[in-house]
């Protein structure tokens, strides 16, 4: 991917109904909220639906015209969103031989998805582990895998992995046969159904060829994987984190470090439901989840650097979340967890608003409406002036504790006469 000119994420999962274009669509537009030149590529060449969530329903250019070569650039796809920083690129709705790209085809796609003018490409690719979808998601700086916590996703999500990686493997042997048809064996395993460690892979290709063997270790260690794990219910996407990444390091020797949870909400079904991405219609509280990620991927972005392009200016502000009040800064840490009480689902935000108020702030949202609040200043917390890890402490104490509060009943009373 020579010329790159924003840092690629490529969102992919196992099996479809994970949620990945739901968890696209609302991280771009968080990162474009955040002052962010984003662009968002509709990959998934033979389902693509992209565009609906927005209220498209008839995109005015897709990847047809770039591949049918009726366009100039992929940049005169851009297609513009609500949101002045994002801008779309809509997947194939009627070209059947786009679901099966030849090889130059599929290059040229590539290519183009990498010179695009933004801070941040997000590519929505298909779902299962076809040829295409591993290559979109190996061609990225950072590949995410959405998951759900039911056992088939979760399983479905570790063979996609497993696949990116002998894809991956394998694609950078492809013109010396002597060391790939050897490696696809050994990937392949023994018997049926046989796990072959990449472990045990590079071990036994010792024995053939030593620099192949090296080579292996260096295009696995460089994978940059994260997880999402969309409709969670309370510690469910840790938990699933937990599993998948032991296992991902066991087998495949790669880490796979947790990018954050999307908790159940019907507030986020509805938005699926109106066209409109959550993150543009609220409320907050559904869409913070998608704001905490899009944040840890600047945070974990090296090419994130102060003065890139698209950054915000004093003079130009970032855009605000719908309903923020304007004289509230920017939070550092923000924690959100669902819960169900005596049947009710509440959704609980714990968060860090800044310097400026010296505020931390717990709401309970149930059906999108707040039912019960807390703030605590910087001062009653006994973290004026402290580090940045002293204050989070204290976010994850006041969560915990409204947290605790609503499982023991002690604020029932407040929650159904607000509620």
């Amino acid at each position: 991917m020579e010329n790159i000119q924003g840092m690629i994420c490529a969102v992919g999962g196992g099996k479809g109904g994970v949620g990945k274009s739901l968890v696209s669509v609302n991280v771009a537009c968080a990162l474009a909220r955040e002052g962010h030149e984003v662009v968002l590529v509709d990959a998934d060449l033979a389902g693509a639906n992209v565009h609906t969530l927005f209220g498209i329903k008839h995109p005015p250019l897709t990847l047809n015209e770039f591949v049918g070569k009726t366009v100039g650039t992929i940049e005169d796809l851009l297609v513009p969103t609500p949101i002045r920083t994002l801008h779309l690129i809509c997947g194939a709705t009627d070209f059947i031989d786009l679901a099966n790209p030849g090889h130059a085809r599929k290059q040229r796609m590539l290519r183009a998805i990498g010179k695009l003018p933004a801070d941040y490409i997000l590519v929505d690719i298909g779902a299962g582990a076809t040829f295409n979808n591993l290559d979109f998601f190996n061609m990225a700086d950072f590949g995410i895998l959405v998951t759900t916590p039911e056992p088939t996703a979760i399983l479905s999500g570790y063979e996609f992995l497993k696949l990116a990686v002998r894809r991956k493997i394998l694609s950078a042997f492809s013109g010396n046969p002597s060391v790939k048809e050897p490696l696809s064996a050994l990937l392949s395993g023994s018997g049926a159904g046989k796990v072959r460690k990449i472990e045990e892979v590079v071990e036994s290709m010792r024995d053939v060829d030593g620099e192949a063997a090296e080579k292996v270790c260096a295009l696995v260690g460089e994978m940059n994987l994260r997880l999402i794990v969309n409709n969670a219910i309370g510690t469910e996407g840790e938990k699933v984190h937990r599993a998948l990444a032991g296992i991902a390091r066991q087998y495949l020797q790669v880490d796979l470090p947790f990018l954050g949870g999307i908790p159940r909400s019907p507030e986020i079904e509805k938005s699926v439901r109106t066209m409109t991405p959550v993150v543009i219609s609220g409320p907050d509280a559904a869409a913070a989840p998608f704001v905490e990620i899009a944040r840890r991927i600047v945070a974990e972005t090296p090419r994130a650097e102060p003065g890139s392009q698209g950054a915000p200016t004093p003079e130009e502000p970032p855009l605000r979340a719908e309903g923020r009040p304007s004289g509230v800064s920017a939070s550092r840490v923000c924690l959100n967890e669902v819960i169900v009480r005596g049947g009710r689902t509440l959704q609980v935000q714990t968060e860090d608003l800044g310097t400026e108020k010296a505020i931390v702030q717990t709401l309970v949202f149930l059906e999108g409406r707040v039912v019960f609040s807390r703030e605590n200043g910087y001062a009653e917390l006994g973290v004026r002036g402290a580090s940045h890890d002293a204050i989070s402490e204290k976010v994850r104490w006041q969560h915990k504790g409204i947290l605790t509060g609503i499982r023991e009943g002690r604020i029932d009373q407040e929650i159904a006469r607000t509620g």
